[in-house]
């Protein structure tokens, strides 16, 4: 039997580990073979461009020897040979040198990423905590993906026959409930129809003054355009284009009769087809911030670009981009890559509100919590929590001093009382109230509150500390005169 009738991911296994390639990396009993031994995987990584095979000291510039050291991760450190104490890490200049898991664990993790597994799935089969390290290591990944969206934007052309319309992205609104304001966004796409090839462009509106120019900046003058009948796009003839329309509310097929006597069908299923698996996306991550909504947007492009062995394409630019050999990084992208809308600082304050972290800086949630401890302990006495260092500070403070909107809220400050619980505030403003030591502070119960607290004010999108957020933001970017413009 020859080895190409060879059916099946084990019998096909390379016998050697160290004979494996990144196109290998389907196949999951060569991509793990590799990881087993940590000697030849870093003389493998070494040798395919991911670390560097060579270091020179940093403080002396003289050579390096690679050798053991238990702490490191891997196991292996480079050495000066002057000086042994002068040290450099095996990642440096390397996709590995911000990750603080084994060079093992990622791989495993990017392998997953990149086959499409969720964030969960990769956290899981990679041992990597499921939070904001797993977000952060994948906005690593997405980083690529910004880079190669920006380099090819300034290039690409489509020809041919291209398929275009729009489509609205974000929360869907169910009987009128919930905040509408910044949660939805319109996408304007193109498809190539030869190649399938797919550009996606976040858009302001779907007018003509915007959507055109997109257009003719990334269609070639000449090439065949199939739409709906969206008002937009009725001139396009006029720009140099062929232009079929397909009016959706009569049919999803229209027929044209060309100059020859030759049949024309025309329809938009790619492009409705493309946004399924746009949507896809967003949806099996059950939806992503507003801040890292276009590194997911040029995730989809990259991956409609790069089909077929997406493994080997990707560390074929992992190794591109970073250049151990001459050690640089050539990351480069802009913060607005697309250049097809504009962010605001009006819409930033939307966005930030989504942050509990930029929340609580922001909004005084430990006024907040100081007037809801000293209700419990009542009128006569005030007590002022430091949210910052996370215990509490015997000097009383003023609660007026703190924020005046937030003491007025009664209402929402009974609810967090019920809430968190009448016993545990009471017991953390008895023991501030009796001066007892910082060490027997109840500082598990003070995170408590205030994480409570932060998340419930959060959620509370029609209360006053809401509305005085959004008024503090924009009173802090200039955007608003006076507090009417929320009544």
């Amino acid at each position: 039997m020859s080895s190409k009738s060879v059916i099946g991911n084990f019998r096909n296994r390379k016998e050697n580990a160290t004979d494996v390639t990144f196109a290998d990396f389907n196949n999951p009993f060569d991509f793990y073979a590799l990881l087993l031994n940590s000697n030849e995987l870093i003389s493998w990584l070494m040798s395919n461009g991911l670390l560097k095979p060579s270091m020179k000291c940093e403080k002396c510039n003289s050579p390096c020897n690679l050798q053991k050291r238990e702490r490191a991760p891997e196991g292996k450190t480079w050495r000066c040979v002057k000086n042994k104490n002068h040290e450099v890490s095996i990642r440096k200049f390397s996709f590995f040198s911000n990750i603080k898991y084994t060079i093992q664990d990622s791989l495993v993790f990017i392998r997953e990423m990149i086959l499409g597994s969720t964030l969960k799935k990769a956290c899981v089969n990679g041992g990597i905590a499921y939070g904001h390290t797993a977000c952060d290591y994948a906005n690593f990944i997405r980083e690529l993906f910004k880079t190669y969206v920006h380099a090819m934007l300034q290039e690409i052309k489509f020809r041919g026959i291209v398929e275009i319309d729009e489509s609205l992205f974000g929360r869907k609104i169910k009987y009128h409930r919930g905040a509408k304001k910044n949660k939805q966004i319109w996408i304007f796409g193109l498809v190539e129809r030869e190649t399938n090839r797919l550009l996606l462009f976040p858009v302001e509106d779907r007018s003509e003054a915007t959507l055109v120019p997109i257009i003719k900046k990334y269609v070639e003058e000449g090439a065949t355009i199939y739409s709906d009948g969206w008002a937009a796009y009725s001139k396009l003839s006029q720009h140099g284009f062929n232009h079929f329309v397909v009016v959706h509310k009569e049919t999803f097929k229209a027929t044209f009769k060309n100059a020859d006597g030759s049949i024309r069908e025309v329809h938009t299923n790619q492009i409705e087809g493309a946004w399924a698996h746009a949507k896809n996306h967003f949806k099996y991550i059950y939806g992503t911030s507003p801040k890292n909504f276009t590194a997911h947007l040029c995730e989809i492009l990259w991956r409609s670009h790069n089909r077929g062995n997406v493994l080997l394409k990707f560390f074929e630019y992992l190794v591109k981009i970073y250049d151990v050999e001459s050690e640089s990084v050539k990351l480069n992208y802009p913060q607005n890559i697309f250049q097809t809308i504009s962010f605001e600082e009006s819409d930033k304050i939307y966005n930030e509100l989504n942050d509990e972290e930029d929340f609580l800086k922001e909004m005084d949630v430990t006024g907040l919590l100081s007037s809801t401890l000293s209700d419990e302990k009542g009128d006569d006495e005030t007590i002022n929590v430091d949210s910052s260092s996370d215990e509490m500070n015997d000097t009383p403070q003023s609660i007026a001093t703190m924020n005046p909107n937030v003491v007025k809220n009664i209402t929402f400050r009974k609810k967090a009382v019920k809430e968190i619980g009448e016993n545990e505030l009471n017991t953390s403003a008895t023991n501030v109230s009796s001066g007892r030591s910082k060490d027997n502070l109840p500082t598990s119960s003070t995170k408590d509150v205030l994480k409570s607290v932060t998340r419930k004010t959060i959620r509370a999108g029609k209360t006053i500390i809401k509305k005085q957020a959004k008024v503090t933001y924009k009173e802090k970017f200039g955007m608003i005169q006076s507090d009417s413009d929320f009544e």
